[in-house]
């Protein structure tokens, strides 16, 4: 399939010539034939910059749903298992929390407590 286009077309695709180091990459930054930046015009430089607008607002808002239904979720569970402080005391509670002495869990402290006594006596 041939494809037909106008003779501007042809005119942009042309090769520019090569200026040397310095003054290509002085005409990369600054082309006042194609009035353009960095090789893009400013018509390109908005289309670009508005579809990176709405792609990270997509990705930004789909991030605060995902913690605004996760925050909602944890904070309707009333499971034993959860603990949400809502208080101050509550979150010096947390602090302090001692773990539970179970009878499977006693012997082998209490083994561990008689061989580092003469230890803790030093520290008094």
């Amino acid at each position: 399939m041939l494809i037909l286009h106008d003779d501007n077309y042809y005119e942009s695709r042309k090769p520019q010539p090569d200026l040397g180091p310095v003054k290509n990459f002085k005409r990369f930054i600054w082309n006042p034939e194609n009035k353009s930046v960095l090789d893009r015009t400013c018509r390109s430089w908005i289309r670009l910059t508005v579809f990176y607008l709405v792609f990270f607002g997509v990705i930004f808002s789909l991030f605060f749903l995902q913690m605004w239904i996760t925050i909602t979720y944890i904070s309707s569970v009333n499971a034993p298992h959860t603990f949400i402080p809502t208080y101050r005391r509550e979150l010096f509670r947390l602090w302090n929390y001692r773990i539970p002495q179970f009878p499977m869990f006693t012997h082998g402290s209490h083994e561990h407590g008689q061989l580092l006594a003469p230890k803790n006596d030093t520290y008094k």
